[in-house]
């Protein structure tokens, strides 16, 4: 297990295979299936010292599929270095960072590291604090993004104008089949509207 500190965590953490992924009570995440090579460091209250870390571990691992990170405490601070070891992964399909205090500037980064990964399929980054600021982010990273299917961001404080910028966005990408909206500040009628406009948003 990963501890409170990042003195603790060591990048060979990711060079070791997963058998099988469990999936926690209550969550709405979906794991991959079995002997994936993979690790679920999630709820180990990684800062943003451990992220750094780890983002090294990343640099040096050319096999990793998936990374569960969720419920941890990186911030804007790590998410900037776990998107910048990402933009030239070339074995990464599916990461959670769900409830990891991210921002706008955290969602700047990871939207920089969608304009160039060519590997990720899916990005889990509900419950966080994305608002349309940095949903606009992650927009401009879907428009040159040709990897992405699905994109979580449920519980994130978006409200229509995010949504708007999004389905600008999906007017340019036809790779990505899923964008989850769900718990965000839409009213019904606006989630109605929504709904019609795109039918890859889940709201």
């Amino acid at each position: 297990t990963v501890g409170e500190s990042s003195s603790q965590i060591c990048p060979a953490v990711l060079c070791f295979p997963v058998t099988g992924w469990e999936q926690p009570v209550g969550s709405d995440l979906e794991f991959p299936g079995t002997a994936a090579c993979g690790q679920r460091l999630g709820n180990n209250h990684i800062t943003a010292s451990g992220a750094q870390v780890l983002a090294e571990g990343l640099r040096a691992n050319a096999s990793l599929q998936f990374l569960g990170f969720w419920g941890n405490k990186v911030g804007d601070e790590g998410a900037q270095a776990l998107a910048e070891a990402l933009g030239d992964h070339q074995s990464l399909k599916w990461l959670s960072l769900v409830g990891n205090n991210i921002g706008s500037v955290g969602a700047q980064a990871l939207a920089l590291m969608l304009e160039k990964n060519v590997t990720l399929e899916e990005l889990c980054l509900e419950e966080n604090h994305l608002r349309d600021e940095g949903v606009c982010s992650l927009a401009k990273g879907l428009q040159r993004n040709s990897s992405l299917k699905v994109l979580k961001l449920s519980n994130n404080h978006i409200t229509d104008l995010g949504a708007e910028v999004l389905l600008q966005a999906l007017e340019r990408n036809d790779t990505i089949l899923e964008v989850w909206l769900r718990g965000n500040t839409f009213s019904p009628e606006e989630t109605e509207r929504l709904s019609q406009r795109d039918t890859r948003l889940l709201l």
